[in-house]
């Protein structure tokens, strides 16, 4: 008998071999007893030896055909310096093997050349094995009884993988791994054991009769077996009982955009993510499943919980800004929080949506729940990336009249009107220079924003410790003239550590980011409806004021009208775990986060028209300050037994947060040179101030019970108790919770019989969560001062603000779903379908209150009201082709919501008797019926609903001509991916579309507080030329007009069509909202520079819109706001 032990390369003579010679009886007797005693040899031979190597963190790549065992062995030797044992004559039978495979570790290696051959191994002090499968060497009449076996269950980089389940095949015997990994099963030797863990490939093992088997993992190759975060754990698509959508990083960060819910739009099925406008640092809205506010801007809150590793976002998604600038122009607009987050430090959000997945979050879960997982270290030997990509942005610009145009449209309106023109009616036309173009658009949106993203991350470690530090930089520049950078950088320190026996584990995070944002006053893109002949700058190249006399404002001017924010997000997050006994552990989460927001606005004496009165400079200040900590001890216990597993959940939440911030403005500047600062003011600088201060406390406990059967019977409770500071003590606390139920049909022997059908699974899910984003203090009486208020013996008085209400309560959101999901061809295709039915009750307003009880709103429930948004969900999932040079991957989406109000007690008696209508959306819209052009007057006609001759503005369920006519609901919306690789060349693409109706560039068309028709003194898009002109004619707009010369209640006109469906159009579009083209280097390049990858690729974002709306971009509607921008960048990636 011959053991070779392979050391660098080269075979190294065992204990038992001869130097000279070599036993030539052995292939003459190859008995019960030797074979006991070659095994028995091997073991002694391995517990000399020790050496430090780490075999689950080892790769290797090796490319050969028909090589030997030996020359394997050698190999593996040679690439990662573990020692191999074997006997020489066993290895010489074995046939040659043809191995490619490139980085996998060396047991995938072991188990792919040693499949269907009389050879396996073991791993004992991280030496390679190499024994033959043997049966019992003593063979009896009896079947020896089972033994004890056992191991460790580990993932490639030699993590321990706690919780795993090892069972015997065939067998009803189940058994976890403890904290470290480890397991024991009575088994007999030769038993096949399953082991399984949540995404990784599931394995089938023959059990060796010792108590230190090394089973290594590999991360699942199926979707549905790839890990998903949940509340408070993780599961997998193929178990989970709830509706859990999982976008990747690295999907995200094919999006070249700044701001993480950009890259999610079009991604998720049930989730409407719009951007509020183009302006960098901007917010976003996110709905999921539809509105559920009855009163949409003094309503509770509809956003979704926004959690980072666990903790919650101090100001979740709402604007954090004190200050308006070009950033917030809008009433839906603000500086966003979310811009603070670093995308290339997220490993995976996760979205929940159901109840299942949201109820054991309680209140703070009714919107949904969106989780954000950042990324963490492995173990390994350290590795350094980094990546650097820059590019550029543009905006869309609306093809405005030249001044050639301008002035035939302003002529033809005085014709119309038969007015004469006077320098104070038509100085565009009479006193300015009529030949000048100043292309406005162009001038004031029509830049190039430039981008610079720059990202350095390290990580490794040991199995005992992994660490990530990662820092990023990120700047973008606006598309106005000048610069206006928006910059952040940001740092990210991620550690995980355990004891050696890994009952103790510990992770630690820390995220910071700075961020500066910098912008107009105003978004520029709201002047370009002025003239187009309008002077801009003088001959030396200042500011024209009031040209040749006319009292006029110059709309760059707002470029030296300053915004300045600068904001400090810091997040940590500590999660301490132990491990009491097998399947018992105690765990705590411990996080805070806080942001902080410096503004500045600056009004210089050049900013401003000369002619102005008392002419001073001005700054105005801002501060808002939002803080948040959270505490979560939890103890859970997990037991397998028989087919079954059971895993219990117990816990607690103690959470504070808290708001403050103020804001003041200082005017009489009598310099610039001292603007911003408090040098050079008079004593009565200081207005307008104003302050917020407003704490928020929350406590509950929680559970939740999840049992398994044969991983085809799944049942989940989850269940939670919330205390609210925001309602009065008789109605603080409030229970909720929801149950869940998976079957997977497709485990049944009944399924045999379609072999097709990889994979099935019905699913459903009923429970109830809470809302009670309202605001704070809000139940108790409130009194105010202002500097405008009444004093009382000239000393500052207090005023009632607002009403007592102690019956104040939670909203509630009963939550119905079901769902079947299936593969096909080995999961080779993927689809699910999912109906969903939401009901919201009790909703949470400010309820309008008449002028004449001194307050203008009382914080209450609507009684006998109920909100419900009910739609269907599809997801499809298409290998198309998987090939070794060629994959083309497809994963589309399509949601078909509705919204409805299905109860509304009394609703003719309420304020909101104009605005909604039983059994209609919540979006509905409330406008006259546009008839058409009057043929003969050429002017827009509508329904004269009430046949009084008059238009009346108001609802014509109260005698008015208002109709409800349509709602601004998306009739059905998704996105399809397409990833397409070839060798190393990749491209991926996502479209998105959505059918919805929206508001046209008529929209803007208003000056004061009534609207201005085409032909006064604007600029109008190109598309406003096909004017009726003569009796007869068939044109797309009314003639043109100076002014709304006719009464305010007529039904014809302008003044009518402004209140008429007129203004809406098809705002449905097909986007191709990002591209990524990327190419990984050839390995021989990138040796000969020491890296071990490098990669070259370019982004592109907004790229094309196809739409019926061609003036404005269909999302923001509005063409004075500015659009969401396109942009491309380029970039290389390296690690080494």
């Amino acid at each position: 008998m011959q053991i070779y032990a392979l050391c660098k390369g080269l075979s190294m003579p065992g204990p038992l071999e001869q130097p000279k010679f070599t036993c030539r009886y052995h292939h003459l007797f190859r008995s019960k007893i030797i074979r006991a005693m070659r095994f028995t040899a091997y073991l002694l031979l391995a517990c000399c030896l020790h050496i430090s190597a780490k075999v689950s963190s080892q790769t290797i790549t090796l490319n050969g055909n028909n090589l030997s065992m030996k020359e394997v062995f050698k190999e593996i030797r040679y690439q990662t310096g573990l020692l191999v044992f074997y006997d020489l004559e066993s290895i010489r039978a074995e046939k040659p093997v043809t191995v490619t495979v490139k980085n996998v570790s060396v047991e995938t290696l072991l188990q792919q050349v040693l499949k269907d051959r009389s050879l396996t191994y073991t791993i004992r002090n991280n030496n390679i094995i190499i024994l033959e499968k043997v049966t019992a060497a003593i063979t009896t009449a009896e079947t020896p009884p089972p033994t004890d076996i056992g191991g460790f269950v580990l993932a490639a980089d030699g993590s321990p993988l706690p919780g795993a389940t090892i069972r015997i095949k065939g067998a009803q015997t189940l058994v976890n791994t403890d904290a470290s990994g480890h397991f024991n099963i009575k088994a007999n030797t030769g038993d096949i054991l399953v082991v399984s863990f949540i995404g990784f490939q599931t394995r089938e093992i023959n059990a060796l009769p010792i108590t230190n088997m090394r089973i290594v993992m590999e991360v699942a190759v199926s979707a549905l077996d790839e890990k998903v975060v949940q509340a408070y754990g993780i599961t997998s698509r193929r178990l989970s009982t709830s509706n859990i959508t999982k976008i990747e990083g690295r999907e995200i960060n094919r999006a070249p955009v700044s701001n993480v819910l950009a890259a999610l739009q079009g991604l998720t099925p049930g989730v409407v993510i719009n951007q509020t406008s183009g302006v960098p640092g901007a917010a976003f809205k996110v709905e999921i499943r539809g509105r559920t506010q009855v009163d949409q801007y003094k309503g509770a809150n509809n956003e979704p919980l926004f959690l980072l590793d666990g903790i919650p976002l101090a100001a979740g998604n709402a604007n954090i800004n004190l200050l308006s600038s070009a950033i917030s122009g809008y009433s839906s607009s603000g500086l966003s929080p979310l811009n603070s987050i670093n995308m290339a430090d997220i490993e995976s959000i996760e979205i929940l949506k159901d109840a299942d997945a949201t109820a054991i979050y309680g209140s703070r879960g009714a919107n949904g729940v969106i989780l954000i997982t950042t990324r963490r270290g492995k173990a390994g030997a350290t590795r350094f990336n980094i990546d650097i990509n820059t590019g550029g942005s543009r905006a869309k610009i609306p093809q405005m009249l030249s001044t050639k145009q301008y002035v035939a449209m302003r002529n033809e309106a005085f014709a119309n009107d038969n007015k004469t023109k006077t320098n104070a009616n038509a100085y565009d036309l009479l006193v300015w220079d009529t030949t000048r173009d100043n292309n406005l658009p162009r001038q004031l949106i029509g830049g190039t924003a430039s981008i610079t993203n720059a990202q350095a991350s390290m990580s490794g470690g040991s199995q005992l410790v992994q660490f990530r530090i990662n820092g990023g930089y990120y700047r973008e520049t606006s598309v106005y003239p000048g610069t206006f950078p928006n910059s952040r950088a940001s740092g990210q320190l991620s550690l995980n550590t355990s004891t050696a026996d890994h009952k103790f584990n510990a992770n630690f995070d820390i995220n910071y980011s700075a961020n500066k944002n910098t912008s107009t006053a105003a978004d520029l893109a709201s002047y370009i409806i002025l003239p187009p002949n309008q002077a801009l700058y003088d001959s030396v190249g200042g500011l024209v004021w009031n040209e040749k006399g006319i009292s006029t404002d110059n709309p760059l001017a707002y470029l030296y009208n300053k915004y300045t924010s600068n904001a400090a997000n810091f997040l940590s997050n500590a999660l301490l775990s132990y491990n009491l006994l097998p399947g018992l552990s105690i765990r705590s989460s411990i996080g805070y986060n806080s942001i902080t927001v410096n503004e500045q606005r600056l009004t210089p004496k050049t900013a401003q028209n000369p002619n102005t009165q008392d002419l001073t400079g001005m700054a105005q200040f801002g501060n808002n300050r939002f803080a948040s900590w959270i505490v979560e001890p939890q103890i859970q216990y997990n037991r397998a037994f028989n087919k079954s597993k059971l895993d219990i959940l117990a816990g607690a939440t103690y959470q504070s947060q808290a708001n403050k911030g103020y804001s003041f403005t200082v005017k009489g500047y009598t310099s610039d040179e001292f603007l911003g600062s408090f040098s050079g003011i008079p004593a009565n600088a200081f207005i307008s101030p104003n302050s917020i201060q407003n704490e928020y406390k929350y406590q509950a406990f929680f559970g939740r019970i999840n049992y398994n059967y044969d991983d085809k019977y799944i049942v989940n409770l989850s269940g939670r108790r919330d205390g609210s500071s925001r309602f009065g003590p008789n109605y603080r606390f409030s229970n909720f919770g929801a149950i869940g139920a998976a079957w997977l049909f497709s485990s049944e022997n009944f399924m045999k019989a379609f072999p097709f059908m990889s994979y099935g699974k019905i699913r459903a899910s009923y429970g109830i969560t809470g809302n009670d984003k309202i605001g704070d203090y809000k139940y108790l009486d409130a009194y105010t001062s202002y500097l405008f208020y009444p004093t009382y013996n000239n000393q500052t008085a207090f005023t009632p603000s607002a009403l007592f209400k102690p019956d104040l309560h939670w909203e509630k959101n009963l939550k119905l779903e079901i769902a079947v999901e299936t593969g096909f061809f080995k999961d080779r295709f993927l689809f699910s379908a999912a109906w969903y039915r939401n009901r919201s009750s009790d909703p949470l307003v400010e309820y309008p209150l008449p002028d004449m009880t001194g307050f203008p709103t009382i914080t209450a429930n609507l009684k006998g009201v109920l909100v419900e948004n009910r739609g269907i969900e599809f997801i499809f999932t298409s290998n198309n082709i998987k090939q070794k040079n060629f994959d083309w991957t497809t994963r589309f989406n399509l949601t078909l919501p509705r919204n409805r109000l299905l109860r509304f007690d009394g609703l003719d008696q309420t304020s909101y008797a104009q605005r909604y209508q039983i059994g209609r959306s919540l979006n509905l819209v409330y406008v006259a019926k546009y008839t058409g052009i009057d043929p003969n007057t050429g002017l827009y006609t509508i329904e004269d609903v009430n046949k009084n001759g008059t238009f009346q503005g108001s609802a014509s369920t109260a005698g008015g001509d208002l109709q409800p006519a349509f709602d601004t609901d998306p009739k059905y919306y998704g996105g399809m991916t397409n990833t397409i690789r070839y060798k190393r060349l990749q491209l991926d693409f996502l479209l998105q579309f959505t059918r919805q109706q929206g508001v046209n560039w008529m929209g803007y068309l208003i000056g004061g507080l009534s609207p201005l028709p085409a032909g006064a003194m604007q600029n109008l898009p190109v598309d406003a030329l096909d004017t009726w002109k003569h009796p007869g004619d068939n044109a797309k707009y009314q003639k043109l007009v100076t002014a709304n010369t006719g009464p305010s209640n007529a039904i014809t006109g302008w003044n009518a069509a402004f209140f008429s469906d007129l203004r809406y159009s098809d705002a449905s579009f097909l986007r191709l909202k990002n591209i990524s083209i990327s190419y990984n280097l050839p390995g021989q390049w990138t040796k000969k520079v020491r890296f071990s990858n490098a990669r070259i690729y370019a982004l592109a974002e907004n790229l094309l819109t196809f739409s019926k709306m061609k003036v404005t971009d269909p999302e923001t509607g509005f063409i004075n706001r500015l659009s969401p921008l396109r942009t491309i960048t380029a970039g290389l990636q390296v690690g080494f």
